[in-house]
This record gives C-alpha cells, sequence and structure tokens, in this order.
C-alpha cells in the first residue's frame, strides 16, 4: 500500500463527523471572495470602466480597473487569515479527530498573530503571484507575437501555441505554489512551527526535498479533482485534499525532525 493510499484512508476517517465544519469554513471563505468580487465588480461599471456593449474595459479606464483589482487584493489578503483557519481545521480533524468551527477564527485572535498571519501569507504569495505572471507562456507567446489572447484559435498553429501554453502556465503554477508556498503556508497553519522567518525563508530546502511527496499525492486526486467539474463533488473532494495535505505535511516535517535534518 503506498504512502499516498494510507495518508488518503487516514484523511477519509478523519472526515468523519467533520466534513459540515470544513465546508462551512470553506463557504465562509468562498462568500468573502465571491462578496469583494462583487462589490468591487458593481463599482467599476457603476464609474463607467467597461464598455457595456463589448464588455470590454474602456481604454481611458484601464488605471481605474488595474487600482479596483488592487483593492480587490488588498481586501482580499486582510481576509486571508481564514485560509490559515480552515487548514488548522483540516489538521485538527487529522490529528484529533475533531475540528471545531470557531478555530476558524483562531489567526484573528490577537494583533500580533493576525499581523504575522498576514506578512507570511503575502511575503509567500506575491513571489508566487509575479513569477507566475513573468514565467506565463501565455504572456510570453502574447508578448512575441505568436498568439493572441483576443483570438487564439485564429489559426491551427496559434491555437496548437496557446492550448500548449495554457498546459505548461498550469503546470509552472503548480510548481510554484508546491514549491515556495504549500509547505510553509500549511506548516503554520497546522502549527507544526511558529517563527515567521523560518516559514518565509528556512523551509524552501524542505519544500524542495518535498517536492515529489506533493505532486504524486496531488496527482493521486486526479480522478477527484475531474469530478468537480460537476461542481457538487467539490465540497467533498476540497475539505478531502485538505486533511489529506495537512496530514502529509505533519509525518514529512516529524520524519525530518526524526532524522535530525530540521
Amino acid at each position: 500500500m503506498s504512502s499516498e493510499s494510507i495518508i488518503k484512508a487516514q484523511a477519509r476517517a478523519s472526515l468523519k463527523g467533520n466534513l459540515v465544519t470544513l465546508i462551512a469554513a470553506l463557504g465562509l471563505c468562498c462568500a468573502v471572495a465571491v462578496l469583494v468580487d462583487s462589490v468591487v465588480g458593481t463599482a467599476l461599471i457603476c464609474m463607467g470602466a467597461y464598455d457595456l456593449e463589448s464588455g470590454e474595459i474602456r481604454d481611458d479606464m484601464q488605471l481605474l480597473y488595474v487600482l479596483g483589482n488592487v483593492f480587490s487584493f488588498a481586501v482580499l489578503a486582510l481576509f486571508s487569515p481564514l485560509i490559515n483557519g480552515t487548514i488548522k481545521l483540516a489538521a485538527d480533524a487529522a490529528k484529533s479527530g475533531k475540528a471545531k468551527i470557531g478555530d476558524l477564527m483562531y489567526f484573528f485572535g490577537g494583533a500580533g498573530r493576525y499581523l504575522k498571519t498576514l506578512v507570511i501569507n503575502l511575503a509567500l504569495c506575491l513571489p508566487v503571484l509575479i513569477f507566475s505572471y513573468v514565467l506565463d507562456p501565455v504572456y510570453i507567446f502574447e508578448l512575441f507575437g505568436l498568439i493572441s489572447t483576443k483570438a487564439p484559435f485564429d489559426n491551427l498553429l496559434s491555437g496548437s501555441l496557446y492550448s500548449l501554453s495554457v498546459f505548461i502556465g498550469v503546470v509552472i503554477k503548480l510548481a510554484l505554489y508546491f514549491i515556495f508556498m504549500h509547505y510553509p503556508i500549511f506548516a503554520y497553519s497546522t502549527g507544526e512551527t511558529d517563527n515567521a522567518a523560518y516559514c518565509v525563508f528556512g523551509m524552501l530546502s524542505f519544500s524542495v526535498r518535498s517536492f515529489p511527496a506533493a505532486i504524486k499525492l496531488f496527482l493521486s486526486f486526479t480522478g477527484w479533482i475531474l469530478l468537480c467539474f460537476f461542481v457538487v463533488p467539490a465540497i467533498y473532494v476540497i475539505p478531502y485534499m485538505l486533511v489529506a495535505m495537512s496530514n502529509s505535511v505533519r509525518w514529512l516535517i516529524h520524519d525530518d525532525r526524526a532524522k535530525g535534518i530540521i
């Protein structure tokens, strides 16, 4: 039996009695994101940022559109400790078999803890977002005039390049996430480390060393992820993945500590 199968079996057992709590936590995170997006989008429409006939951003409103997106990101960043709280609930379900919905707000408890969480989240997220954009093949191919995102399937060559660039872009984004964000965010949120500097700067070697384990576990959920296209299964799949991943991070860190590596 593979380590992925064992971790997933443990996760399924941990979900019993905790699934509703995790769904509620994820629902609140989604509700906040949708609310912020809706408010900012409505404000941009009211300020005339969009050409209502074409649905495109008006040329003279590009700056306003950028500022609106920056504002959205800033507000979402302020609420990002909800994500840490959701991961904590998943870890509690794996460790003790009981996730308490009140712990969703754990990282909002006290100015020090909240600010530390905010700094960690931003320090880990911003580089990944920047590199995801700079290394995005769609952006690079369009920059050199090889494709056009406005009409990507004008001909067979541009359509093939666009499809390939989208696929490669997804792979690059996943790699960036799992190397630079996944383990530090989960280690901090699950209580495996409370050191902000170590989370941001010290876990890179651990992340690189454990990268294959993260990818193998993620790929083992491929069938479940495909089911999410039917929407409703995502209510089960995302909590399932969160519990499995938090459990995996815990065991990998404990294993390295036992070997004296970290």
